[in-house]
């Protein structure tokens, strides 16, 4: 959390620099929605054993997969641009994520009291298992490579930090770590008019792990790393 607090500090610096500029005029807003897409699960073997209360036994043995979901979020964003080529973005989304559990096997249901097989046979499901809420706060070096055309392409790398919310599974929360992220962004914003307002459009991609406790196979980390595909609003001024 110590570390957490240090890029909080800093990130709230460059805010508090961009803002105390903003008489030049330029300064960006872009808000809107986003369509986050993770890229990631995890993947391991399970075996499950549970007395189904009327004399049998259900056993499963075979691959559990956790993947999160894809979901649509509200995102804000400012950008200081410090010359025509060159700009400093804050960006900040906020969404919340099914997590599915996917189980390919094989099970087995026996007489609790004998251990005699009654069945065997093969399983695969699907379910929702739970939610978590993430929200990626990130810094961006926006580098304009159109100058003097009349719409504004950009692209450029990105660091940050992701706030995870708790998981929630059947009523039981699971704390996941926070993150560090990094990635990259390719813009394009497209001018509406003449007084300022903009369609602003992007593709956004940061890499970043959950890490809970007693999530599922290994107690591994769960590789989100979403591709985010930006549809906002801007206005310049």
């Amino acid at each position: 959390m110590r570390k957490a607090g240090l890029v909080v500090v800093a990130l709230c610096l460059v805010g508090s620099w961009t803002v105390a500029g903003a008489a030049d005029g330029k300064n960006v807003f872009r808000f809107g929605a986003a369509y986050v897409s993770p890229t990631g699960d995890i993947s391991g073997e399970e075996s499950v054993n549970e007395d189904l209360g009327d004399g049998t036994m259900l056993s499963l043995e075979g691959s559990l997969t956790l993947e999160p979901q894809s979901e649509i979020a509200l995102l804000l964003g400012y950008e200081r641009r410090v010359t025509d080529l060159f700009g400093v973005e804050l960006m900040v989304w906020n969404a919340k994520h099914d997590v599915d559990g996917s189980f390919d096997g094989e099970y087995w249901l026996l007489d609790s009291d004998t251990g005699e097989l009654i069945e065997n046979g093969t399983i695969q499901f699907t379910e929702t298992l739970g939610d978590v809420k993430v929200m990626p706060l990130t810094a961006g070096l926006n580098f304009h490579l159109t100058p003097k055309s009349s719409f504004d392409l950009y692209l450029g790398p990105t660091i940050g930090y992701v706030f995870y919310g708790d998981l929630d599974v059947e009523d039981e929360r699971l704390s996941i770590d926070d993150d560090f992220t990094w990635g990259a962004t390719l813009g394009l914003d497209l001018p509406m008019g003449d007084k300022g307002w903009m369609f602003s459009g992007a593709l956004r991609y940061l890499d970043t792990e959950a890490s809970p406790d007693d999530l599922g196979p290994g107690d591994q980390s769960m590789d989100v790393s979403p591709w985010v595909l930006q549809v906002s609003a801007g206005y310049r001024f």
